[in-house]
């Protein structure tokens, strides 16, 4: 009896399903369209920056790092290894010179390719 149960559950399954459009992504075949409400990699415009260091001091993880340089100028660098991807340094920039882009962290053996770095030599276009 469970057997005859089982069968009719799984041909009306199959036959409910079978019309209906693919679900899975064609990736490899493809490209990856990723949702508008996908939070990739940080984006950082150097030139809105003030170098003021909210973004480093929200982040929970230390993903981001700030160094002053002569000139007013600045240096960002951003470990993707470490960076969860919250979206924290996006919120407290004042200036909205960080943004998560639609973008993803493409796979690596080495570590040194986890990183970004933006620097600015010198002051800002609007000072």
């Amino acid at each position: 009896m469970p057997r005859r149960f089982s069968r009719s559950y799984l041909i009306s399954h199959v036959l409910r399903v079978l019309p209906s459009t693919r679900v899975t992504v064609s990736y490899p075949r493809g490209p990856l369209e990723l949702p508008e409400t996908f939070r990739g990699q940080i984006v950082v415009d150097v030139d809105r920056c003030s170098g003021c260091g909210t973004c480093m001091r929200d982040c929970p993880t230390g993903a981001i790092t700030i160094e002053k340089l002569p000139n007013n100028g600045v240096r960002i660098r951003h470990d993707d290894d470490v960076c969860v991807a919250c979206g924290q340094c996006e919120l407290g920039c004042p200036r909205k010179a960080v943004r998560l882009g639609p973008s993803y962290c493409q796979p690596s053996a080495t570590r040194q390719d986890f990183g970004h770095e933006w620097v600015r030599e010198g002051p800002r276009h609007d000072e």
